[in-house]
Formats: structure tokens, sequence, C-alpha cells
């Protein structure tokens, strides 16, 4: 959740209202209608349910055997963790599967109900997902921790939880390094394979103790350590490398089991956590935070000066800025090297070196790229390969191939909706073979350039996840890694004339094949030895020799055509380089001979599953009673709305419903909203009814109104799903100094691609355009009616490094027939923790100065960065984010003041964000 404030000075009271202010009132968790179209699942699909003894497990048909497969697997991972938590709970857990998204998604949330969502797409090991044996088993008990971390309460909000149902969950509340931190653990702990013991976690702290990174405040400092927004590395992997050694330490120093922590946090007031570390004899935060720093720094410094017994391979470091390097590539001729760049404060891209004997140029950009990792090159080097996710079919993000031309600096071709990555282009520039994401599985594919002729090289394997084809020099046999569920590990995989041959298997990761230009070895990255390095296999006598020895690890290895690099990405204190070091056979340390085996696809990790007779098709109705009783307050200046707020959303969201109602202390009123959305459908439908009460100054009245809108979302487009035509009827009963009741339709028009992006240089961007036409028949009207029209634009431009110009119009008219109700109220808006605002909002005025029967704001706001603070306030979930100055610029357009000249404000903002 992200908020801006106006800057002001603040007590330590009045902190402590803002963040009850935060949580308890309603208006700061509701689903909106733009949330619910942009995450709306695919509603041509037919969903069914299966049932065990403490889940719901809800799918697609199309991914009935993955289903199953989870289902044989969830009371097993249930009984793992409550029982190491500690806790039990008798309420059944909704898991959703879809392949919604070809880029892994999972997240799991108990408010407003209690839910894992899990795409089906298995995760591309670029993503630094590689420690687990079995993906779903390892997944859905990192995610299943969560549940009964956010579920534990005790005392009073045990009393409680009945009444108030899900939103009576303290442990919510918690910082994020508590929460990723304790996953992690128990991923680490329950599966015998996860991050928290990897090399990778191990490879991280041992470079941040090397370069003396643990003492400096921007790698990690307890007011940061919660923070996956921080710019600086190791940016958003900080809140789960340290949560996990922060929460092992706190089980080893204290000797007691975590799970009385987690009682104990579950009983105290929210976000505090010193009662949890008291309880098990930890006397504070900064005591755990200490001891941790501490055996982190001592286990490193061990790790480091065993490795320094042996001479460490020579690194020539062909860049400086850290973060990610992935994948880097080399032409056939040797002249071109490429990489693809990933940071925090720019857009993704892919970078070209220009190589020239021993020497290169700086790098310059060829191409931006939203995701993916493996690019590829054609033969004559004129030609790149590489994978990217767009938003496409309206309701998914699919991977698919662009075809570049490097000589035009074009896009000449991309893969038709294939859901594929990690692309290798054959010798004769007429195939290519790649990885398909395919219900929940991975398939090794090779098409034509035209993307016709589809032949299946690995079929079912399975739910291993297949990663990083390349093809051969000579284009007869493609090498892959391929993730062992049994023991872990990444296998190297050869594929020749449709039989695969296991090259190397040994639980270990080898990853990144890469062949030399003469066929003769591959060259990969294995964590055999405790740290990543390179090593070579002979493809003809199956020796291995390690050709690397380094400190922190060295990724994607590749060799220049003449065999004199090998280039790589190198992780150091702050996060991955680009290196390179000579391709010297004579230093070489032999290492084992392997035995090359085929693979059995019939026996090999194959699971029988059970029938699911015991499914049945999915009743979204039947989720719906209310799921929450939670405190509505509302603020205003001269009246405070008192209230409760009850709702509820079915597992795939295709019901959401609230109902907002309060009391207004001023006019005795009930006043609130009631929203709902149906979404099972591709034309979605919303309902709202809104009873409010609200003073118009220009005309020295209160405005009572009632207002009821249904609408269709009539979805335009093939691609994203945020262009719609709105139609509809709208009811309206206003009571000012005359009553009026009106009835009549609407249509509308609404393309919506605005978005905040978490992490990102992007605040806010893309564009709102919503114009609504009404025709309202009443009572004491004409039969003609009363017809206005209402327009809402907002654009959103980057300048990059934080700046940002925002421009809107609002602009509305009530034309034919008028009567005393018939205005729009322009005028300013309250500052937080107070709500009132103008329907118009025109800063420097008071709210509602206006009323006008036509009128319009022109809006021109430049926002830029003062600082990008990214710090904590104690051991509360609150960081603050950005801080910026905003100089902003308004004209107004109002009928009636037309003779008088055109209303207008300038001034000065200060915008804070906050990441709760």
């Amino acid at each position: 959740m992200i908020l801006n404030f106006r800057m002001q000075l603040w007590t330590k009271r009045k902190l402590f209202a803002t963040i009850f202010l935060l949580f308890f009132s309603s208006s700061t968790i509701a689903f909106t209608l733009k949330q619910l179209l942009e995450n709306q699942i695919d509603p041509t699909l037919k969903y069914r349910s299966i049932e065990t003894a403490h889940f719901e497990i809800h799918y697609s048909e199309d991914l009935s055997e993955l289903a199953a497969s989870i289902a044989t697997q969830v009371e097993d991972i249930h009984n793992r963790v409550t029982h190491n938590m500690g806790s039990q709970f008798e309420e059944k857990t909704n898991i959703v599967i879809v392949h919604k998204s070809d880029e892994t998604s999972v997240y799991t949330f108990v408010f407003p109900h209690r839910q894992i969502f899990l795409d089906a797409a298995l995760p591309h090991y670029g993503l630094g997902l590689s420690d687990f044996n079995g993906w779903h088993n390892w997944v859905l008990t990192h995610e299943f921790t969560h549940v009964v971390h956010l579920e534990n309460r005790d005392g009073l909000y045990d009393l409680l939880s009945p009444i108030f149902g899900s939103w009576m969950r303290p442990n919510q509340l918690q910082p994020a390094w508590v929460k990723e931190g304790l996953a992690v653990m128990f991923e680490t702990q329950l599966t015998n394979r996860g991050r928290g013991d990897s090399s990778t976690y191990k490879m991280m702290t041992r470079m941040a103790a090397y370069e003396g990174l643990l003492n400096d405040p921007n790698f990690v400092a307890p007011d940061s350590i919660a923070n996956f927004d921080n710019k600086f590395w190791p940016w958003t992997l900080r809140p789960y490398l340290f949560g996990y050694h922060l929460m092992k330490t706190l089980e080893d120093e204290s000797g007691h089991p975590i799970g009385e922590f987690v009682r104990a946090n579950s009983s105290s007031f929210p976000t505090r956590l010193n009662p949890g570390l008291k309880s098990i004899g930890i006397g504070s935060f900064q005591d755990l935070w200490d001891k941790t720093l501490k055996s982190l720094n001592e286990k490193a410094q061990s790790e480091i000066q065993k490795l320094l017994l042996k001479p460490l391979t020579p690194l020539e470091y062909m860049t400086n800025t850290g973060f990610y390097h992935f994948d880097p590539e080399i032409s056939p001729d040797g002249k071109t090297l490429i990489v693809t760049y990933d940071r925090p404060t720019e857009e993704n891209e892919i970078l070209q070196f220009s190589l020239d004997e021993n020497a290169w140029s700086p790098p310059r950009t060829l191409t931006n790229r939203s995701t993916g990792y493996q690019s590829a090159f054609s033969k004559s080097g004129r030609f790149l390969a590489f994978d990217q996710s767009a938003h496409s079919l309206r309701y998914y993000l699919i991977s698919d191939i662009q075809l570049y031309d490097l000589k035009t600096k074009a896009f000449v071709g991309a893969s038709p909706f294939l859901g594929a990555r990690d692309p290798t282009i054959h010798p004769d520039g007429k195939h290519l073979a790649f990885v398909v994401n395919q219900m929940g599985k991975n398939l090794l594919v090779e098409t034509d350039t035209s993307w016709q002729n589809q032949v299946i090289l690995i079929g079912d394997v399975g739910y291993r996840r297949l990663t990083a084809p390349r093809y051969s020099p000579n284009g007869e046999s493609i090498v892959l890694s391929a993730h062992n569920e049994v023991d872990g590990g990444e296998d190297l995989w050869l594929v020749h004339d449709h039989q695969i041959t296991v090259l190397l298997q040994d639980a270990h990761q080898n990853m990144f094949p890469q062949w030399t230009s003469d066929g003769k070895k591959i060259l990969f990255t294995s964590d055999r030895t405790g740290v990543s390095n390179v090593f070579a296999l002979d493809l003809q006598s199956g020796d291995i020799h390690q050709m690397s020895h380094v400190l922190g690890g060295l990724f994607y290895p590749v060799a220049d055509p003449k065999l004199e690099w090998v280039y790589v990405s190198s992780y150091r204190g702050k996060g991955y380089d680009l290196a390179r070091f000579a391709f010297n056979s004579k230093k070489w340390k032999w290492v084992q001979k392997v035995k090359f085996s085929d693979l059995d696809l019939e026996n090999s990790q194959r699971v029988s599953l059970p029938a699911t007779n015991s499914s049945h098709p999915y009743q979204g109705l039947n989720y719906i009673a209310p799921q929450y009783l939670r405190p509505s307050i509302l603020i205003r200046p001269d009246t405070l709305q008192l209230g409760a707020e009850v709702g509820a959303a079915d597992p795939l969201f295709f019901h959401v419903y609230s109902l907002d109602l309060r009391y207004d202390t001023r006019t005795h009123l009930p006043v609130g909203r009631f929203f709902y959305f149906h979404g099972s459908t591709p034309t979605a439908f919303d309902l709202s009814v809104t009873h409010d009460v609200v003073p118009i100054d220009a005309l020295g009245i209160n405005q009572r109104s009632l207002e009821g809108v249904f609408s269709a979302n009539i979805p335009l487009g093939t691609d994203e799903n945020n262009m719609h035509i709105r139609p509809g009827i709208a009811g309206q009963q206003i009571e000012s100094s005359t009553k009026d009741n009106e009835l009549g339709p609407q249509l509308g028009f609404r393309f919506d691609s605005e978005f905040k992006q978490l992490g990102q240089s992007f605040p806010k961007a893309g564009n709102y355009f919503d114009l609504n036409f009404r025709q309202m028949y009443g009572t004491d009207t004409p039969s003609s009616g009363i017809s206005s029209v209402h327009l809402i634009f907002r654009n959103h431009h980057s300048f990059g490094q934080g700046r940002m110009l925002h421009s809107s119009i609002d602009a509305g008219s009530y034309f034919a027939y008028k009567n005393q109700n018939s205005f729009f109220g322009v005028g300013g808006q309250m500052s937080f923790p107070y709500s009132l605002g103008s329907r118009m909002t025109f800063y420097g005025y008071p709210i509602n100065a206006f009323a006008s029967s036509q009128a319009g704001v022109g809006d021109l706001l430049y926002t830029f960065q003062l600082k990008d603070i990214q710090r904590g306030w104690g051991e509360t979930p609150f960081q603050f984010g950005r801080l910026s100055l905003g100089m902003r610029a308004q004209a107004a357009s109002i009928s009636d003041l037309t003779p008088r000249g055109v209303p207008w404000s300038a001034g000065i903002e200060f915008i804070q964000d906050i990441m709760a």
C-alpha cells in the first residue's frame, strides 16, 4: 500500500493516530474497480474445486492434473508447518491455481479471506529460485507459513475474531523481514532445500563481509531490512536474506521454538516485536541485530580464509555498476557482446559492447527489454532473439520471443502467443528452439522462423523446469539445464535425435550451459565446491575441469570464438557485474570423469496421480458470506462519521462486495457506500450506491445526495484489460434547496493505463480517459430530461530520474433542461486525515467554492525527487519512500464567472510516499 502525504511536522501522538487511521478506516484497503478489472482472471474458462481436510483448491479445468498433484501434497505441508509453528486452526485455506502469467506470480493474504494464489508457470532460474526439490511442495510450504503466521492471534484478538472476522489479524502489521524471514526459514528446514542454506545466500553475505558492507547502512540497517523498494543493493532481496538470518539467530540464541515468538506477538499491540523477543529471552531487537551481524561476519570470514588458501582467478571487469547483468552473449564473429542489465532506477535494457582484440568500447543501449534473461545471435550475427512478457489476450501476461535486426535496428518478428522463453537459433538461420510454458509444465519446442512446423523435442517430463537450451555449433544437438525434483539440483541434458542424454546429475546447481566454438566442450556454472565457479565438460572423454576459483561467484559463462576469453557475470558485494578471465586450459583443475546415460522418460520422476472424482464445479456465490467487520471512520472539519464496514470476496474474485455504513454526527443521517463487482463473464458489472451530505459553500447550503449507478464493462481490444465501453443506468436523489428524483441511462468510455510501480523509477505513468454521458428523467422535469456530460483526462510523462509531468482536465456540462441541483462543485480538498473534497479539485480555494452547470479545471503538476529515503520508523512496518517537490498550476472555466475572468491557482507541495 502506497500513500501520499503533504509534508507536516508530526508529534508522536499524531503519528500514532495516523497509524490507527491507516489500518482501521475502510477507505484504505477497499478494492477499486480498476484493480478488479486489471486482475480479472479469464472468465471464459471453466473452473473446478477440490476439497481436502484443510484446503479448498480452485483451478481452471485445463490445470486438473496440476490441481490433483497439489491436492496430494498440501495436507503433509499443513501438518509440517503447523507442527513446527506449534499452531493449529480449523479454518480451510483457499488455493487458487491459474495460468495467468508466464512470469511466476505467487502471493498470500488473509484479508478479506485466507488464500494462496499460485500461477502455474514454473520459475526461470534467473529469478534466483533454484533451491528447491519439487517446486510446488517448496513454494506452498513457504506460502502456507505466511498463512499460519498471519492467522496467529491470541488474547483479545482471539476473543474478538469471531465478531470481526479476517480483519482481526495483528500479525499482518509485522514488518516484512519477519514475514519473509520466517517463511524462508521454514522452506529451508521443512523441505530439505531452501534459500537459507543456499550457496547464493552464503555468497551474498560472504562478499558483503569481504567488502565491509555489513557495516554500511546503505547495504543493511535496522530501519531498511523491511524495505523491498530500497534502491541500494541487495534491493528487493533484503527482507528475505536478512529476515532469514535474523529469525535463524532468534531460534538458535533463544533455544526456544520460533512458534513462541510468533504467539507472543499475536497478543501484543500490532507492529510491536519486543514482547515476542522478551518472551524467549532476547532483551531487545538491538540485541538480536548485533548477534546476527556478528554471527554472519564470523561465518563469512571463516569461508573467506579457506578460499584464500588457493590463488584466485584474475578477473577483468567490464562494468562496475552492480545489480544484475544477465546472460552475456557473443556474436559468432566475436566482435559484439550483449548483456541484459536490470537495476531499480531505469528500464531494463540490452547493452551492447564492441570487442576489438583485447579491448572493448563502453556499452551502449541496444534496446529496452521488459522481462527475460536469455538472448541468442543468429549465425550471421545480424539477428538477435530474446524473450520478454507483455499483456496479451486481455487476461494474460504472455512471454514471447522477439526477433531484432541489428542492422536496421528494428523488430522483424515475434512468436504468436506461444508462452515461449529462452530462445536459441539454429545455425541454419531457419529454425529456433525455445522453452514453452504450457499447463504448468515446460516443453522444448523447435519451429521455423515463421513459427510454423512445430516439433516437440522434449515433451511431458512432469513439473521439472527446463531452461537455457543451446544449439551445438553444427546444429545437431541441444544442451540445456533441467531441474531435478528428487535431489533439488540442476542436471545437464543433451537432446539429439529426440533422445535425451543425461550429461551430469550430482545434486548441485549445474546451470547456464554454453558450447565452445569447436563443439567439443560445454562450459557451465556449478556450486559443487560451495562457490559458483565455471567448469568445462569434455563431451568426448567425459572429463570435468574447474576453470575458475573466486570468492564471489561466476555465472553465464560464454567463450569467445577464438577461445581466448571467458565472459561471465561475476558477483561482488553490490551485485553482479560483467567480467572476463583468460581461457587457459593449463590452469584448469581436473575434477572427475562422468559417464553419460540415457534418460528413461517413462520411469524418471513421474508421479501417478489419483483420480479427481472429488472435484466439483466452482461455485463462487458459496463464499460471499461476510468475511470481516471493521470500524469505518471519516473525519471532516465539522463532523465525524462513525460506523462499520462488512464485505467479502470469493476466491476467484468474481464476486466482491463491501457495505460501508456510517452515522454523520452533524446531520444525524446514515451515510456510506455499497459496492458490488461481478466478474464471472467477459462483460463485468459493477454497482455502487452512495449516500452522503456535503456543504456547498458557494450556495451556502448542505447537499444530501443518494446516487446509484449500475454499469457494464464491455472490454475493447485484445491485449490489456484497460479499455471499456460502460453502458448503464444511474439514479439519484438530490436534496438541497429543492429535492429532485431522477433516473436514466448513461453511456461511458474508459481507457485506464495509469499505474504505480513499486521499486521502479516510475511513481506514476500512463493515461486515464473517462467520458460519461447521462440522460436523466425525473417526476418534476419535462419529458426532454436532464442531459450531462463529464470528461476526465490525465496524462503522466516521465523524464527519468524521478522527474514527472502530470497534466489533467476535469470538465463537465449540464445542458437541455436544468434544475437547481444541476451543478458541479469546484474547489479544494482537506488534508489528511480529513476526507472532504470537491467533485472537481481546484487547489487554493475552499471546498466547493464554485457551483456551476458548466465547469472545467486544467491542471499541470511537475514533480521531481528530492530524496529517495527508503528508511523505516522503528520496528513498525512503515517505510518512508520517495520525497518529492511538486509545482502545480491550475486554471478553471466557470460558466457563471466568465465575465469576471478565469480563476487560477499556483503553488508548491511536498509529497512523501509511505509504504506499509
